[in-house]
């Protein structure tokens, strides 16, 4: 094998060829290709087009993995006369495919046309542009009667290469002391010759090309640039970072943990995982990945050695560079090159800019963040932003050396994560720690203060990852132990981002915000200080809808403590803690409790007037306060009110419209209002779905009572479906124990019940009723629901003493817990009613009947359905006693 080591490609294969015994027709029929393509690829007038052609050779031919790759380098050759490249094929590219193939026939058209063809390969320092052209000058080079490259950062390496060129293209003036006839005389050669490719690598400055441009241009141009446009010279193709499956493939083929072109199936999984955070951490920056892979073949240390290593010296690590690489500058060295040549341009402007997008997240900046933060900014920065011009300018510097991309529909710019990176690492500590500070400071200033409203939710979600990042950096430059004041502006946005999560069910993302902004301000300030209460709020209004009761009202109390104490009795702070504290009151099933704290909390609203939106909110509280307690003529003026408030203020698609829709539909159908409640119902549910998409909670709790409804006309496949769905969404988001899940289940199981499928109903029930006294408790008016449900089921079943306790514990709860005049109660009277005439204990039985009556029509009216099944069922009762009477005055 020795003796073909340094051979090139042709006589390689046609050695190993041999060796096997195998005809240049055989192989070609294996291959799918004509016996001529072998036949030229043996005589080195052609290479294979692809590294995949070159394994599929490797495999027709049955090599070992040593003469596998030693085809393989052989392929990496140049084969034609006219060919200057000074570096060697890459023999670990990957990707790029789509990029290459439309250069190719993009450049293909062109000779088709006979049109002069130029493409420029632009992007960020270490994107891969130059190995992208190096690929394609090796990959088509057949296609090509000439191919030379041009090293173009400077006057003096394009004239080297032109020196270097001539000597290829043996010109007799190769020799000529004047270095000017060397270059005209190979211009000379390109315009007089055609179907070349020229490739300009690293183009600094547009105007040091044109002494080196061919004048009739009857080839193609390949150009390579960090420059963010050459103008009119080529047609921009702007590199973006390596796909995620391409970084991986990339590392592990780098690292020799898998051959190139094998199938991502022979690497273990746990290494494929392994790569994939690192080229995660890299942002898919090709240098820095093979930085890595080198770093790992020179140590060879492990994927997770090298991943706990770069995770702790990320600056060091990519300040690694071997000086005899193709690529000689490390990540860090390139990008402060670029970072110079801006700072050489005097626009002290653009450097603030990278600076602050560096305190950020890294992708879709919005630019209004710099207009508006306006006060925070440098002088330089801050008198550009007030000139149009002057910002434009900034941002086109920063553009140029592509350290940063521009949306320009969207209005966003983004950086590099190792731009951000690197940068910090280049201003030093001090200037870190100042604009860690004023990063805070500005998305402090402009994120919505109140993410309840709707109106704001694009500008949270917008600015979420930015506050996100700057609160981390501002964490990682300060310690809060000594410096609780600085971190005051963190406080306020964490209350502000949580906020948001709560509002949109990202509850366990809000709750370590809300610990950390309480833990700040008691540093900072006092436990007692009013600010604290912000935090206690926000944690208290969380664990409500975690369904932790106990937890939010020892917060809501501490709060209301709180704001007595350092504010007016009228403040409106104290009465968004009344609200919170009487709405969690209403749900736990205190109505006696809510009911004073709503209407004081009312009473403060009332005297301000910029207060709308919130009496609107609280109204709706009042009103299912209301209902609950079966007083319904108090509960729908509250909604109806609310409703109006909210549309007033918030506009008719605000989600806050769709919850009072609910409810006044839910108020209706328990009144039997059927034909009021159900487009109710759909309107409430089309705005949820408009305004969270068709997976979120609050779509979940519109189609579970939109399924009530259904369920009361009838309709139990739709009803079924509809809980089905709702079910899916609680489980997914909220967790399989959350008390709506137990809401849900319990009315599936009811769907079951009514259409006497009490197999399946009765496991439905008893899982809703572990869970509601699990996270509810056992004397919670929604606990009653399963339990009255499973009553029924047993009475149905002739299992007597399990139905009568059963609905006497529900009876309990109820009489406790609801009013003398709840249909709830109503509901389990007559259930129990209906066990006793079964066993003939009229007497016991009528007092029910008779006291469920009362209530129906009280709340329904005498021809009520829910009022005649109770007529009804005493009639029977009696029926029964008048028959059964002779025969006990017989006996």
């Amino acid at each position: 094998m020795d003796d073909i080591r340094s051979a090139p490609f042709g006589e390689v294969l046609q050695t190993l060829r041999k060796k096997k015994k195998i005809a240049q027709q055989v192989l070609a029929e294996r291959l799918g290709v004509h016996r001529n393509t072998i036949s030229a690829w043996e005589r080195g007038e052609r290479l294979p087009d692809t590294k995949g052609m070159v394994a599929e050779l490797a495999t027709q031919l049955r090599l070992d993995d040593q003469q596998t790759r030693l085809l393989l380098e052989a392929s990496l050759t140049a084969v034609s006369p006219y060919w200057y490249v000074p570096y060697q094929r890459n023999y670990y590219f990957t990707g790029r495919e789509a990029l290459l193939e439309q250069l190719h026939t993009s450049f293909a058209s062109g000779q088709a046309l006979a049109l002069t063809q130029s493409y420029t390969l632009s992007g960020l320092g270490g994107i891969g542009k130059t190995q992208v052209a190096l690929e394609y000058a090796y990959r088509y080079h057949q296609h090509y009667a000439a191919t030379f490259w041009l090293a173009a950062e400077s006057s003096e390496t394009l004239t080297s290469s032109f020196l270097s060129i001539a000597q290829t293209l043996r010109l007799p003036e190769r020799h000529e002391q004047d270095q000017h006839k060397i270059i005209a005389s190979v211009l000379q050669w390109l315009n007089s010759h055609k179907n070349w490719l020229l490739i300009f690598d690293n183009v600094e400055d547009i105007g040091v090309l044109k002494p080196f441009l061919p004048t009739t241009r009857q080839g193609s141009f390949l150009f390579s640039t960090r420059l963010h446009t050459l103008g009119h010279l080529a047609q921009a193709l702007e590199l973006s970072r390596l796909p995620r499956d391409e970084g991986i493939a990339f590392l592990l083929h780098r690292t020799h943990i898998r051959p190139a072109n094998s199938p991502m199936t022979q690497a273990a999984a746990s290494e494929v995982e392994l790569a994939a955070t690192i080229v995660d951490l890299v942002d898919g920056l090709p240098l820095a990945l093979d930085q890595a892979g080198a770093y790992i073949e020179a140590t060879q240390c492990s994927l997770e050695d090298f991943l706990h290593l770069f995770q702790t010296y990320p600056i060091q690590l990519l300040d690694e560079r071997d000086a005899h690489a193709q690529h000689p500058h490390s990540v860090t060295t390139t990008f402060r090159l670029a970072f110079e040549q801006v700072q050489r341009n005097k626009n002290s402007a653009a450097i603030e800019i990278l600076t602050l997008c560096a305190f950020l997240a890294p992708d879709d900046i919005p630019e209004t963040l710099f207009l508006e933060g306006q006060r925070w900014l440098e002088p330089p920065l801050a008198a550009a932003i007030e000139h149009p011009l002057q910002f434009q300018a900034a941002l086109r510097d920063l553009l140029a050396y592509s350290l940063i991309r521009r949306n320009s529909q969207k209005k966003t710019l983004s950086i590099h994560r190792l731009v951000q990176e690197v940068l910090k690492a280049h201003i030093g500590e001090g200037t870190q720690k100042l604009w860690a500070e004023r990063a805070v400071r500005i998305i402090q200033q402009i994120f919505p203060a109140s993410a309840v409203e709707f109106a704001s939710w694009e500008q949270c979600e917008r600015l979420l990852p930015h506050a996100l990042a700057a609160t981390q950096q501002m964490q990682q430059c300060f310690s809060l132990e000594g410096e609780a004041q600085r971190f005051q502006p963190v406080a306020s946005l964490y209350t502000s981002i949580a906020e948001y999560f709560v509002e949109h069910d990202r509850n366990t993302e809000a709750e370590p915000l809300l610990q950390q902004a309480r833990n700040i301000w008691e540093s900072a300030l006092s436990p007692s200080h009013v600010d604290v209460a912000l935090a206690l709020d926000g944690l208290a209004n969380l664990y409500y809808h975690q369904a932790k009761f106990q937890e939010a009202e020892k917060l809501f109390l501490r709060s209301l403590q709180i704001r007595e104490g350092m504010l007016t009795p009228d403040h409106p702070l104290i009465a968004l803690t009344l609200h919170g504290l009487g709405r969690l009151y209403g749900r736990m099933g205190n109505h006696q409790q809510a009911e004073p704290l709503l209407l004081r909390a009312l009473r403060i609203l009332e005297k301000e007037p910029t207060s709308l939106a919130s009496r609107g909110y609280l109204l709706s509280n009042l009103g299912e306060v209301y209902r609950e307690q079966g007083k319904y003529k108090e509960a729908e003026p509250c909604y109806r009110e609310s409703m109006h408030l909210i549309e007033q203020t918030q506009g008719i698609h605000h989600p806050s419209v769709s919850r009072s829709l609910n409810a006044l539909a839910i108020l209706f159908a328990e009144q039997g209002r059927y034909s009021e409640a159900e487009p109710l119902f759909s309107r409430s549910l089309h705005i949820a779905e408009e305004a969270f998409g068709a997976d979120h909670p609050h779509v979940a709790r519109s189609l579970t009572n939109l399924a009530t409804l259904q369920e009361i006309q009838g309709h139990y496949i739709e009803a079924s479906t509809s809980l089905l769905r709702a079910l899916h969404i609680i489980e997914q988001t909220s967790g399989p124990d959350h008390p709506e899940v137990a809401i849900i289940l319990n009315n599936l199981a009811d769907t079951h019940r009514l259409q006497q499928h009490y197999t399946e109903a009765e496991p439905l029930y008893l899982r809703s009723l572990a869970i509601c006294e699990s996270r509810l408790g056992a004397e919670h008016p929604l606990t009653a629901h399963p339990i009255s449900g499973l009553a029924d089921i047993y009475t149905v079943q002739e299992k007597y003493a399990q139905a009568e306790k059963f609905y006497l514990r529900a009876l309990q709860i109820r009489e406790q817990k609801l009013t003398d005049k709840h249909p709830d109660l109503a509901g389990t009277c007559l259930g129990l009613a209906n066990l006793y005439a079964r066993q003939q204990r009229y007497q016991e039985a009528e007092t029910l009947y008779r006291r469920a009556l009362s209530i129906r029509e009280e709340i329904f009216g005498d021809t009520h359905p829910l009022t005649e099944e109770v007529h009804s069922s005493y009639a029977s009762l009696i029926k029964q006693q008048t028959e059964e009477a002779p025969t006990r005055q017989d006996g």
